[in-house]
């Protein structure tokens, strides 16, 4: 693997997405070029992909405001260990 976007949740026609791209492949454009090919491909098919993304992570936000993600809402998530 080197990028992908892995599908975390689904509700009817709303997707809930996230990014990955290996370490040593960042900053090459593969996650806006992934992004781009995807999402493009969700609207051919009438889905509507929401992308949760860390408030710290401000690469993936770039990412997303590049493909024309819009701020929807700012969450509070909690982290445990199972």
């Amino acid at each position: 693997m080197v990028a992908v976007i892995i599908e975390t949740a689904r509700f009817n026609n709303i997707i809930a997405v996230n990014i990955e791209t290996e370490d040593n492949h960042r900053n090459k454009g593969l996650a806006f070029a992934l992004t781009h090919y995807f999402v493009n491909e969700c609207i051919d098919n009438g889905i509507i992909v929401q992308w949760d993304c860390m408030v710290s992570n401000i690469v993936l936000q770039r990412v997303s405001k590049k493909a024309n993600f819009q701020y929807f809402k700012k969450d509070t998530v909690y982290w445990f260990e199972i």
